[in-house]
């Protein structure tokens, strides 16, 4: 038996088994050192093999302890050591031996038994949680598609946090045995064929039970990790920035339309009384213009300076649209990534039309070109940089998915250095520094994918609300349901749980008021389970116009302008609290910010009666300052 640590935090291994002491408290998680495993490959062939500990050299390492040895034939290292409340653990690949180290499960299968158990991560929308319901449950996230690499549990009154440190190339595994036990995975998966790189994982046994504490210890994380910029040094470095808070973002449609005047809408705009906005696509830029116009129906915004200009002074930001990342083979196919079977990686299809991934060095390259022609926008909003996962370049000059989240990064910080505030498609822990806005926040209280099991939770606004602002898919408007697809736990809450989700999390409005898109067709299908599917169509698309005149404007713009007034004074506040007023349902909801501002929201069909007697409507929101 060998026990280390410090006061705050300790663990004692023995028989394959770790367990964790805090402030001397024995805590319920147990770690199975004996369900770790590495996978080795010798030629074609690849086995796996258990780690156990004993057959290792250990060494004393500082707070901690590393054991080293061969497995399978393949040198690594296995490091446990403790960083003031936290236990990191490490698996090294040592290049060393006849085989070659390509996955690792480390440090085995994290577990606790007890009541109110419930698990929580973040995928590629934001926050999910699950509570216990009687039924086995498993998830398995994909940490190189999730917008933060925080999970947790909480079992018999204890939140342990699990921070996938090199989250390029690991999945979890959550699984609830439906009586007694919730349990956690972490596979480390090849990078270009093999470990390749040190991993980490990093547990955080928290001061409060359940997610919100896990936030807590993960904004901590980020603040000391380089995941981090205020508010306030953004406004300071480019000061258009300070434009953002209570804008309404909207977009211009993506393309040229000969009877739209943009101008009329947003002076339209500023009559309804937005003080702040956000125009997306007035200016529309590729490197592959011609196959993108001819797969979207048209050529593409490409609006006058004088526009431009007119919009600017009404105090909104026009923002030039990118589509740098994919492109059809015409842009030249040694600018494309390719896979590990040497095949170009397909990331859209519209119609005929096939476009592919352009390796990110070669965009950052290109990217000057645009330099000139998005001078006179005052913001860039990057298409899908932040929204697509992560790849692994095989070609020529390859690189990881780390380094594809390095390039990714630099294309946003490109533009930041100019001095321009940046709006990317979705949302990545690793861009945060280098972006203002993402977008792809979720509408709806369950999750996707959740069958109602799993809900919606907030985990990126208790970690990120006042360092940058995050608004729903930036096409999904309240006031145009033309890109509105999937299962009916989520599309059933539009457009009101739009309305709702933007007043609990302080987030801007989306809205098309003037302009022209494309979209897809969609049809209503019926899983075999009986759920009801919005389905997109992508073998062919159809274009369509919006008017600033239309009624469906008009209808969303009380809730609109409210929610920004609000968002103005409390848009970049801190969430300090959320909660689920029902605990058996996400349908009531409770967010408090630093500022003083409470918010409760119904998304239920009925009218709630909270503890304290105050009634809240259905679909409504209460907010109180």
């Amino acid at each position: 038996m060998d026990t280390f640590g410090n006061d705050a935090i300790s663990l004692r291994i023995s028989d394959g088994q770790i367990r964790l002491r805090r402030n001397g408290a024995l805590l319920p998680w147990k770690i199975d050192t004996s369900a770790a495993e590495v996978t080795v490959r010798t030629g074609m062939s690849e086995r796996s093999y258990p780690v156990t500990l004993s057959r290792l050299t250990e060494k004393k390492i500082p707070c901690g302890r590393r054991w080293e040895g061969e497995i399978g034939g393949a040198g690594c290292a296995f490091e446990i050591s403790v960083e003031g409340k936290d236990a990191v653990f490490s698996v090294i690949p040592l290049a060393t031996g006849t085989t070659t180290v390509v996955r690792a499960v480390w440090p085995g299968r994290i577990s606790a038994e007890g009541n109110q158990r419930e698990a929580f991560w973040s995928d590629w929308s934001g926050g999910c949680l699950f509570r216990q319901d009687g039924r086995e449950f498993e998830w398995r996230i994909r940490w190189w598609e999730s917008v933060m690499r925080l999970a947790g549990m909480t079992a018999a009154g204890h939140t342990l946090a699990l921070i996938v440190e090199t989250p390029y190339d690991a999945e979890t595994v959550l699984c609830d045995d439906g009586s007694a036990a919730i349990a956690a995975t972490t596979t480390f998966l090849p990078s270009l064929g093999e470990l390749a790189y040190p991993r980490r994982l990093r547990i955080v046994p928290t001061d409060q039970t359940g997610y919100v504490s896990a936030a807590e210890a993960f904004r901590h994380y980020c603040q000391t990790h380089g995941l981090w910029k205020t508010w306030q040094a953004r406004v300071e470095e480019r000061p258009e920035v300070s434009k953002l808070p209570g804008a309404f973002i909207a977009s211009a449609g993506y393309l040229a339309d000969p009877e739209a005047d943009h101008a009329a809408a947003m002076r339209c705009m500023r009559k309804f009384g937005f003080r702040r906005g956000y125009l997306l696509s007035p200016r529309f830029y590729t490197f592959d213009d011609d196959n993108w116009s001819a797969a979207m129906g048209g050529p593409v915004n490409l609006l006058p300076d004088s526009t431009l200009t007119e919009i600017q002074d009404l105090g909104y930001l026009c923002a030039a649209f990118l589509q740098v990342e994919e492109a059809t083979e015409a842009v030249g196919v040694c600018l494309l990534a390719v896979d590990s079977e040497g095949k170009k990686v397909l990331r859209w299809r519209i119609g005929q039309y096939a476009f592919f991934e352009i390796a990110k060095p070669q965009v950052l390259r290109m990217l000057p070109r645009l330099d000139e022609k998005v001078s006179s926008c005052a913001a860039i909003h990057y298409d899908t940089v932040t929204a697509m996962s992560l790849i692994e370049h095989w070609g020529d000059n390859r690189y990881r998915r780390e380094e594809d989240a390095h390039w990714r990064a630099r294309l946003l910080e490109y533009y930041c250095r100019m001095g321009k505030a940046v709006f990317s498609e979705g949302m990545k822990d690793w861009a945060v520094p280098w972006m203002d806005c993402g977008s792809h926040r979720t509408f709806s209280p369950f999750a996707r994918g959740g069958k109602k099991r799993v809900w919606s939770v907030p985990l990126e606004d208790l970690v990120f609300h006042d360092c940058l602002i995050r608004s729903h898919y930036e096409f999904l408007a309240w006031n145009d349901d033309s890109c509105l697809d999937g299962e009916q736990y989520i599309t059933d809450f539009w457009p009101f749980g739009q309305v709702l989700s933007c007043s609990l999390t302080m987030s801007p409005p989306v809205l098309f008021p003037e302009g022209r898109m494309y979209r897809y067709p969609i049809r209503t299908e019926t899983d075999p389970d009986g759920t009801r599917r919005r389905r997109r169509d992508n073998s062919t698309r159809e274009v369509y116009s919006v008017r600033h005149t239309d009624p469906a404007l008009a209808a969303v713009v009380p809730e609109a302008l409210r929610v920004c007034e609000l968002c103005e004074r409390h848009g970049t506040s801190r969430m300090t609290k959320h909660r689920f007023l029902d605990r058996s349902s996400p349908l009531v909801q409770e967010t408090e910010f630093s500022s003083g501002l409470r918010v409760v929201v119904n998304f239920g069909d009925e009218p709630y009666t909270a503890a304290g007697g105050k009634t809240v409507p259905a679909r409504s929101a209460v907010t109180e300052e």
